[in-house]
């Protein structure tokens, strides 16, 4: 962190006037055993060309030694500690608590920010007059594209799906250090064999994998197979300017294959992907999603404007909003809390401002995992908690419906799927005088 105390030297002297002028931000992470994800969060905070922050990480809890590691290595960093995993959201509200200055920045503790991201967001919330400012969200490292282009089959029985190969859902660069796998079209959902679990690929599916800009060594690991009882089946990978890095017949049974991609081929072709964008929800269903998720990053999404929604993972709060439109409701947990949060800004005739100038790295899910039973559970709970809070009654009615309806396709979904959803369905039940409290007051 800065030095305060401005010396002869004349840098030092810019740098102390430079600060006194900046306005006094707080910046809160909430973390949950993510100590391996905090020590690039700080160094990046260090380095911020905004020199008038004040750091707090809320630690919820957490037995992997997380507090006691940045209290010794980051004594700059105000560490608020909870007996136990109270959530993102109340997390983040007890941060909220310990900020100073007319705003307050949220950040996910698996990001890395650019030096410039807090200078950017400051000057567009003042500029602009917006109330949330949200940064262009981008994963981690580098990708790259690879299309798969392989014959097809009809499975028949009713599947109307177009079948290829077989991938295992471990494909990777050797020395990428990030085990983040984005699937694109042509992509079927995931299985689970005895080999472990895979993906159906059709033809010209897309798969995109990390890796690291700093590996002068390239070499991509995939295990792949034909569909059962092919006994030869031809299998082509392409980059994405059209390059082919693998032409080969492939079998029934598993196998591991390994193809090495110049350092020529990786500059022409490496991209960053986008992980959001700013993000938008429906009045009609309450589903949100993040704009752009998935593509490459190629400069469609560097217009600055005003949103309907923003990532919670990292925004800009003015906090002299905070007390009229409320924070995050501690009953979400984790999940749906930032489109609540907005969904009732924008009730209030709040400004958000997407600053894609603004720009954060982001690992995605370090703490939760996509797709897990908590990820269910909670996506499904928070988004009707959402409606109830905020949808007109119309839309609360139909989609409880639905959701009512899922619980007896057991057949189609299992017997857990329909268990958690009955358990959904109870704690909203149990939870409906606070959300309809929240409603109307």
């Amino acid at each position: 962190m800065p030095d305060l105390n401005p010396g002869p030297n004349v840098h030092v002297e810019n740098e102390y006037q430079k600060m006194m002028q900046e306005k006094p931000v707080t910046v809160v992470t909430v973390n949950f055993n993510g100590k391996k994800y905090l020590p690039a969060l700080f160094d990046s905070l260090k380095s911020q060309t905004y020199r008038s922050l004040k750091v707090v990480m809320v630690d919820n809890g957490s037995n992997d030694g997380s507090a006691d590691f940045v209290r010794r290595e980051y004594p700059w960093v105000t560490v608020v500690r909870n007996a136990r995993n109270v959530g993102f959201a109340e997390g983040n509200n007890i941060g909220l608590r310990h900020c100073m200055g007319e705003f307050v920045v949220l950040v996910n503790n698996d990001m890395v920010v650019d030096r410039d991201w807090l200078s950017n967001l400051v000057s567009t919330a003042v500029a602009k007059g917006a109330d949330v400012v949200g940064p262009k969200i981008l994963f981690y490292k580098p990708f790259l594209s690879f299309r798969f282009e392989t014959s097809t089959f009809d499975p028949g029985n009713g599947d109307t799906r177009r079948l290829g190969v077989r991938l295992v859902t471990d494909m990777r660069f050797e020395s990428s250090g990030y085990d983040k796998i984005l699937f694109g079209d042509n992509v079927y959902g995931e299985e689970t064999a005895s080999d472990g679990k895979y993906r159906w690929i059709s033809d010209g599916g897309i798969v995109r994998i990390p890796y690291d800009p700093k590996s002068g060594v390239h070499k991509l690991i995939f295990r792949v197979a034909a569909p059962e009882g092919k006994d030869v089946h031809a299998l082509r990978l392409f980059l994405g300017d059209g390059t082919s890095v693998f032409d080969s017949n492939i079998t029934d049974t598993f196998q591991e294959y390994e193809v090495r991609i110049s350092e020529a081929d990786v500059r022409r072709n490496g991209r960053f992907v986008v992980n959001n964008a700013s993000s938008e929800y429906s009045e009609t269903t309450g589903y949100g999603r993040d704009v752009g998720m998935g593509e490459d990053d190629c400069g469609q999404y560097d217009d600055p404007n005003f949103v309907q929604a923003l990532c919670g993972g990292c925004m800009l709060i003015r906090t002299e909003i905070l007390g009229d439109a409320g924070v995050f409701d501690r009953y979400f947990f984790a999940y749906y809390e930032d489109t609540d949060f907005c969904w009732r800004m924008n009730t209030a005739a709040r400004k958000l401002y997407y600053e894609p100038k603004s720009i954060v790295y982001h690992v995605h899910t370090g703490t939760s995992k996509e797709w897990s039973p908590f990820f269910y559970y909670h996506t499904d709970r928070n988004r009707l908690a959402m409606l109830l809070k905020n949808g007109a009654w119309a839309v609360v009615a139909r989609e409880t419906r639905g959701h009512i309806r899922l619980i007896f396709e057991v057949r189609r979904y299992g017997i857990r799927l329909s268990m958690m959803r009955v358990a959904v369905l109870i704690d909203l039940l149990v939870h409906a005088p606070y959300l309809l409290g929240k409603r109307y007051f």
